[in-house]
């Protein structure tokens, strides 16, 4: 059960209960006098809780459907043929993309029949028997309106369908929208929307846009970097723009995408968060790793911070009279507060610099034995020897390959398929002391498209096991997903101390060859307790 939780200090005060898998949370005000505003984003609206109660819901507008897709409901709605309601929605889906199908759409081709009903009838309630096209929320930020009105914020919103949206908090009605080419992942903002102001959103392909008042006319963004790897993390710090990248890799720009320095960290970055403390006048930023919290300002490292649980996130800001705090939370469900220090001095402890050129380096290069001497002159003196010798050795090895790759690729005998259209892994745990054991199989697909109407299958010496299911029906393989099969198995003479294999097939009926084969063998057998 999912739910909105509130602490003061660290004490829960109070708790909503969510509908639908939380995206992004935010706070805001929308009157000109301070309030307690809380926006979440979840799904396909944007919910509005004042004074810790529920308050407003938004809906984003609903996209247009496809006219194949119209083609193919219509076409039901006729004949009510729920074969030819698939067949066509699959034709509609090759003409765009699954993706710009609707949500029930998308459900009814990858559901099972009984799946297929209750969403036709759903449907059937719905406006016109048409199904509703909604887009997913994915990034919610909060932008101030104005200067003169400090106290009134307008909300960004980003899409799936790469549409950023912006909200007026108090009439609930979209100001502006751009549209981009991909999913939005992550958006930060600065600035006044009234005055000026600049937006910038990382998408799915590891592009990173930047939007600002002139843009809003034209209805696209203007692209100023592209990464090679996937973002984890984009903040703003002293006008510099630092993206975290899956490499271990954070790279800092300027607003206009000018690459200025590159950092490589050595370790997965969990997150990113800007260090301000105005009394001072600093900013930097705080980097977040499994088990670390290092601070750098724009060329070194300033501080470190280490933690005995696995970080989730972190969060910098006001924490009741303290200016600055640090919110920690684990992987484990708790939460760490930690105060900064008013008296503290922040100076830089380590330089941030790049590697040496390799021409640089000094090699340890070792004198020459007699040995080397010797093996120098035998290479001199038998070079075309020496490399038929290499010649026949290279192609044995490449045979040999060769003809191990297609023994597996005939018989099956890996636990990873061969096939690109039947890419299956399969892992097997084997628990128990004896004589009876449990065997839990475990699959999991890197296909595209889900994999349907598939058999697992146990063979084994019946005079030594004793199964309690010698065949499993596997009736889809999602993709990304991890599917458990569990058997009992009874050793019919643990007095003897024999051994032997049991040997798992995942197949489909019109396949000579199983897609995946495991072979286990059996731990030895304790004698039961019980005789």
């Amino acid at each position: 059960e999912m739910k909105l939780k509130v602490f003061k200090a660290l004490t829960k005060i109070n708790e909503q209960v969510i509908v639908e898998s939380p995206v992004a949370l935010i706070s805001f005000n929308n009157e000109l006098m301070p309030s307690n505003t809380i926006g979440l984003a979840a799904g396909s609206s944007f919910f509005i809780y004042k004074a810790l109660k529920p308050f407003y819901k938004y809906d984003i507008p609903p996209l247009p459907l496809l006219p194949s897709e119209v083609t193919a409901w219509t076409r039901y709605w006729k004949d009510e043929k729920m074969d030819t309601l698939i067949d066509n929605l699959h034709i509609a889906a090759d003409e765009a993309s699954f993706s710009a199908l609707s949500s029930h759409s998308q459900a009814i081709i990858m559901g099972s029949e009984e799946d297929r009903e209750n969403l036709v009838s759903k449907v059937s309630f719905m406006k016109d028997r048409m199904p509703v096209n909604k887009s997913q929320l994915t990034a919610v930020v909060a932008l101030r309106r104005s200067p003169d009105m400090s106290l009134v914020d307008v909300v960004v919103l980003g899409s799936e369908t790469g549409d950023i949206s912006f909200l007026d908090t108090q009439s609930f009605q979209i100001l502006a929208s751009v549209h981009l080419h991909s999913p939005i992942v992550f958006i930060v903002c600065s600035g006044c929307y009234d005055v000026d102001f600049r937006v910038f959103a990382s998408t799915r392909n590891g592009a990173i846009y930047a939007i600002s008042r002139e843009h809003l006319g034209k209805k696209e963004g203007k692209k100023i970097a592209s990464m090679t790897r996937r973002i984890v993390a984009i903040k703003m710090f002293a006008k510099i723009l630092a993206v975290a990248t899956d490499d271990n890799k954070i790279t800092y720009y300027d607003f206009r995408g000018k690459r200025l320095k590159e950092i490589r960290t050595g370790q997965r970055i969990i997150g990113l968060e800007t260090f301000t403390y105005e009394p001072k006048q600093y900013s930097s930023l705080m980097v977040a790793f499994q088990r670390e919290i290092c601070m750098y300002n724009e060329n070194s490292l300033v501080d470190t911070l280490k933690i005995d649980s696995d970080i989730k996130w972190i969060k910098f800001g006001a924490f009741g009279r303290e200016e600055a705090a640090l919110i920690i939370g684990t992987k484990s469900g708790g939460i760490i507060v930690k105060l900064f220090r008013r008296m503290a001095v922040l100076t830089d402890i380590a330089e941030i610099s790049a590697p040496r050129l390799a021409h640089n380096y000094k090699l340890d290069i070792p004198r020459r034995t007699k040995l080397y001497i010797d093996q120098a002159q035998r290479e001199r003196d038998n070079p075309v020897h020496m490399h038929q010798m290499y010649q026949r050795d290279l192609f044995l090895l490449r045979f040999l390959v060769s003809q191990q790759f297609a023994l597996m690729t005939t018989k099956a005998l890996s636990t990873v398929s061969t096939s690109s259209s039947e890419a299956v892994d399969i892992s097997v745990d084997v628990n128990g002391f004896g004589p009876t054991f449990r065997l839990t199989v475990r699959l999991s697909s890197g296909t595209q498209t889900p994999l349907t109407d598939m058999w697992l299958s146990f063979i084994c010496k019946r005079d030594s096991f004793k199964l309690s299911e010698t065949l499993l029906p596997v009736a889809l393989l999602t993709p990304g997903h991890f599917y458990t099969f569990t058997v009992l198995i009874e050793a019919l003479s643990p007095e003897k101390g024999l051994s032997s294999d049991i040997k798992i097939y995942l197949s489909r009926k019109s396949r000579p060859t199983p897609i995946v084969t495991a072979i286990i063998t059996m731990p030895l057998s304790e004698m039961s307790l019980l005789d």
